[in-house]
């Protein structure tokens, strides 16, 4: 890519972010998750410097990383997945049939294994309160309709 266009998209993209960006902006800008970014400052994908245990992003390698490359989508649903994981890992324990398929994206993404243990506990919490619930003040209603 000519100079010219590095200027100009430097000027066009993530404008309101500064020169130098950390690991948690470089998320927001890719919308990956910290994992994931971590992968493309170790794997050399992005470069930056590595001060003591925080990383410093020149904003330039960012955007020519996003041109060389783009931003994938699965990258996007997996920022997308860190940021509401818990709510979602709730909220698919209470449909039976995700409730046996959350654990896959989870997984996929490392998401925070207390995070979604919690999520996980409370979702099915609700999830048998509901049925259990539902059986002590149907269940006499039940047994006398089949009878």
């Amino acid at each position: 890519m000519k100079n010219i266009d590095i200027q100009t998209l430097y000027k066009l993209l993530f404008a309101d972010y500064p020169d130098i960006v950390t690991v948690r902006q470089l998320q927001v800008m890719l919308g990956i998750s910290r994992h994931a970014a971590y992968d493309l400052l170790t794997d050399g994908s992005i470069r930056g410097l590595k001060l003591g245990n925080a990383y410093k992003i020149p904003k330039i390698n960012v955007i020519r990383y996003v041109v060389e490359n783009g931003v994938q989508p699965a990258a996007r649903a997996a920022g997308w997945f860190e940021k509401k994981g818990a709510k979602t890992v709730l909220f698919c324990r209470c449909v039976p049939i995700l409730r046996s398929l959350i654990s896959i994206p989870a997984g996929m993404v490392k998401m925070n294994f207390t995070k979604y243990t919690v999520s996980s506990v409370c979702g099915i919490f609700l999830w048998n309160l509901a049925f259990v619930g539902a059986g002590y003040f149907f269940g006499d209603a039940a047994i006398d309709f089949l009878a």
